[in-house]
């Protein structure tokens, strides 16, 4: 006589697999499993009516239970999904007439064929936590068992078939091997009639594969993608390597931290993607990341107003890694433009081109200073502006441009060139070549409140105290 695994035995197996679980293996699956699921199991039955799951001696055969499993699964929640579960068992319960191997003469027969349909539910308790590749879960259900008996001598045998009401309570572990596919564990109590002790209610163990397919799941949640900058302005590109572009919303639905990395690129124009690094967020915490971009000068010699996109690239990584990418469109304007911020006109100011030096050192050079050393500034400054004027600058309006509204502002360079330009071109060149010789600059800004107009000037530092105002 022999017994092969008892259903406590099977209980133990299940128990240490869910144990593992625990472990930080980090195997391929990354326990992130699909949305979706069909798996194929065998099942062994351990019935109250039988005394163990298998034996054979020399007078009897008894096979507690046995058969195959087809189960489906479709993930609602998290942590939540639907499952169905088609099985068919096979039990036999058979005495010999003789202890004689040899001769076998069934004296008695018990043949039970059992076909469950079961619907239930099934709670991922640790899907959201764990980051390996093992999935433990619990699981519950009800559903009719359309059972078959025939018991009796070959002669003499009963026949009794119907359907019974019943359910099941357990719980299972997969193990992602791959991004689709799990080995599969599953230990269940069937109650058939909701009787402990009836004779077909018992645990069964079960063992087999499943296919996955569908929307990974998630463990983290992009709440919003807000765009701070819609509008690129070549001139500011050195601004915008420091001020978002925009702000992610990102929200961790684990229990437990994960640490995200956005990459940032926009297409055509950014020197090199840009990461923000992984950035770690506490379980359930919701958090706003900045988003900012890499440009170079090369972005100044875009030649006129286009569109591009924004890319982003947002990596989570908890044990498994997911992956989201977004794309927002964005308009990169014309190297000259201007959308009127007083802070921005800074960025037209060139004090370092090598043209306005020699410029602006040259006609320093031919000045004379004088004795007082405290109107030095003042001097330069009202010297290189009369040279200006020398230089046969005029003012000359911007071209109008239909459906645009932004300004065009000249670099110090192109005015010189021209010898022409509006307000804003001759305060940006003359702030140019007081700022080349040392001579800290500011714009003002003058509007007319009853009308559309505005209007430039420069002041600039003269280095007199209010006490010497007078001179």
């Amino acid at each position: 006589m022999f017994r092969w695994i008892s259903h406590n035995k099977l209980g133990s197996i299940v128990i240490i697999l869910i144990l593992i679980s625990f472990s930080r293996t980090p195997l391929l699956g990354q326990g992130m499993s699909r949305s979706h699921g069909i798996g194929f199991r065998l099942g062994l039955w351990k019935m109250a009516r039988s005394s163990s799951l298998i034996k054979v001696t020399s007078s009897s055969v008894e096979v507690g239970g046995f058969g195959p499993w087809i189960y489906f699964f479709s993930r609602f929640h998290n942590e939540w999904s639907f499952e169905f579960q088609l099985g068919a068992v096979g039990s036999v319960i058979s005495d010999k007439g003789s202890d004689d191997l040899s001769t076998i003469v069934v004296d008695d027969e018990d043949i039970t064929a059992i076909i469950p349909f079961l619907f239930g539910l099934r709670y991922d308790f640790l899907s959201l936590r764990n980051p390996s590749a093992f999935e433990p879960y619990l699981s519950f259900g009800i559903g009719p068992y359309w059972i078959t008996s025939v018991s009796g001598m070959s002669s003499e045998e009963v026949v009794d078939s119907g359907l019974k009401p019943g359910g099941y309570v357990g719980g299972g572990l997969n193990i992602a091997l791959l991004s689709r596919f799990a080995l599969n564990f599953d230990l269940k109590y069937h109650l058939v009639d909701f009787e402990i002790a009836k004779d077909f209610s018992g645990f069964q163990f079960g063992m087999g594969v499943s296919f996955m397919w569908g929307q990974k799941r998630e463990i983290i949640q992009i709440k919003e993608i807000k765009m701070i900058v819609k509008d690129i302005y070549p001139a500011y590109y050195q601004f915008y390597n420091y001020y978002p572009l925009a702000i992610v919303t990102i929200r961790n639905l684990r229990k437990n931290p994960v640490e995200v990395n956005i990459r940032s690129n926009v297409k055509y124009f950014s020197e090199r993607p840009r990461d923000s690094g992984f950035i770690r967020i506490a379980g359930k915490e919701t958090k706003d990341i900045p988003i900012t971009a890499i440009f170079g000068p090369r972005i100044r010699r875009v030649a006129y107003r286009e569109s591009t996109v924004l890319d982003l690239t947002i990596e989570a990584r908890a044990g498994g890694k997911v992956i989201k990418e977004f794309s927002s469109p964005i308009i990169v304007h014309h190297p000259n433009s201007w959308n009127g911020e007083m802070d921005k006109l800074v960025f037209f100011v060139t004090s370092d081109d090598e043209q306005l030096l020699n410029l602006s050192r040259r006609m320093v050079s031919e000045m004379n200073l004088g004795s007082e050393f405290n109107m030095r500034s003042f001097s330069i400054a009202k010297h290189i502006f009369d040279e200006l004027g020398k230089m046969g600058l005029r003012y000359h309006s911007d071209p109008n441009i239909p459906f645009y509204k932004d300004d065009l502002v000249q670099y110090a360079h192109e005015t010189l060139n021209l010898k022409s330009g509006d307000c804003d071109d001759l305060v940006v060149l003359y702030a140019s070549l007081l700022e080349s010789v040392g001579i800290n600059t500011a714009f003002v800004e003058v509007r007319d409140s009853q009308k559309e107009l505005a209007h430039l000037y420069l002041m600039f530092n003269t280095s007199v105290s209010p006490i010497q105002g007078h001179l």
